[in-house]
């Protein structure tokens, strides 16, 4: 018996594009399609779908994905690491020239690094000026698993409400002016599932106030989400 595939909308930053599956796939054979489809790396994609990070060993029929389902195609955070600091290794600056000196600049310079290592002892050595002394900073305060959690998820509560300010400025601009900007909701799409991937990567340690407050975020994202979907229609 011929199993029953599934026609799947993938979605990467500002691209959508429609791929065919077995239904009998795991997400981790999405992933290799995705990462042939995108060109990107099958250990730097995370997908998303119904806002929850899936594992590479899930079947997509068991998890509840049908026929025409979108599923979002986000880079780990290790990937995006990657790149950034693969950028910034391409962006550093070449080193100056060596220089050759004289014999007489040579001499002055040692002089001049002289006179000044005399006056960095001499000011060691004087006493310190009451007016001007600062106490030692405080230790920084080492937070539970808890607290770090509980300051992450208020941390991305708060990106999420800027980004609902943005979504709700943008359909402001769509009543003004009667067109959207295909570009802004798109990449307020794109940061808004960035914010689901953060979201599935806190740990609440079993705590289940932090448990209800993050999944009150995720339901809260993907409504927006919806809401983007409904608006590109307008």
């Amino acid at each position: 018996m011929r199993t029953p595939s599934l026609k799947l909308k993938l979605t990467y930053k500002l691209d959508r594009k429609e791929t065919q599956v077995p239904s009998s796939s795991t997400f981790g054979d999405l992933k290799l399609a995705a990462s042939k489809l995108f060109s990107v790396p099958k250990d730097g994609i995370a997908l998303l779908y119904r806002g929850r990070k899936k594992g590479d060993n899930e079947v997509l029929s068991l998890s509840g994905v049908k026929n025409g389902a979108d599923i979002k195609v986000m880079e780990t955070e290790a990937f995006r690491q990657q790149k950034a600091d693969e950028q910034a290794s391409t962006e550093q600056q070449p080193q100056e020239p060596f220089m050759s000196f004289s014999s007489d600049e040579a001499a002055a310079a040692r002089n001049a690094a002289a006179q000044e290592a005399a006056q960095r002892k001499a000011g060691a050595a004087a006493p310190p000026d009451q007016a001007t002394c600062v106490p030692p900073s405080q230790p920084a305060k080492t937070l539970t698993p808890r607290e770090a959690a509980a300051a992450a998820l208020q941390k991305i509560r708060h990106e999420i409400d800027d980004l609902a300010k943005q979504a709700a400025d943008m359909e402001q601009e769509i009543g003004n002016s009667g067109a959207l900007a295909n570009n802004k909701a798109a990449l307020l799409t794109e940061l808004l599932t960035q914010k689901l991937l953060a979201l599935d990567n806190i740990d609440t340690q079993g705590d289940q106030e932090l448990r209800q407050e993050r999944k009150a975020e995720i339901n809260r994202i993907n409504k927006l989400l919806d809401h983007l979907e409904a608006m590109k229609g307008r």
